[in-house]
């Protein structure tokens, strides 16, 4: 369970560094505002924000218009998800593994 926890933490903040990035490169604030399609521009709903799952569940492409959504965002939530998965895998409960998760990110 520990495990699943690390993993989900990973991917949501996987998600998040992928909002981040795309918002600084597009010069917009990624402290205020809602998530929106960037095709369309409509706001996106809470399951469309679900790490991995959402681009796997509406196969790649924008629940609203249905353009399609870059695999860059899935490999980031995927990598970092892993990357937090197999840190507490080999570090397990130890007291290294928090600013080994920090480091990380």
């Amino acid at each position: 369970m520990f495990l699943v926890f690390l993993f989900l933490l990973g991917a949501i903040l996987g998600s998040f560094v992928s909002v981040i990035t795309s918002r600084l490169h597009t010069g917009e604030s990624f402290w205020g505002g809602r998530s929106k399609c960037s095709s369309c521009g409509l706001p996106l709903v809470p399951r469309d924000l679900v790490p991995v799952f959402s681009w796997l569940f509406y196969g790649g492409r924008a629940r609203c218009c249905g353009s399609r959504i870059q695999a860059d965002y899935l490999f980031l939530e995927l990598g970092l998800g892993g990357a937090f998965l197999l840190s507490g895998f080999v570090l397990s409960y130890t007291l290294a593994l928090l600013p080994f998760l920090v480091a990380i990110v």
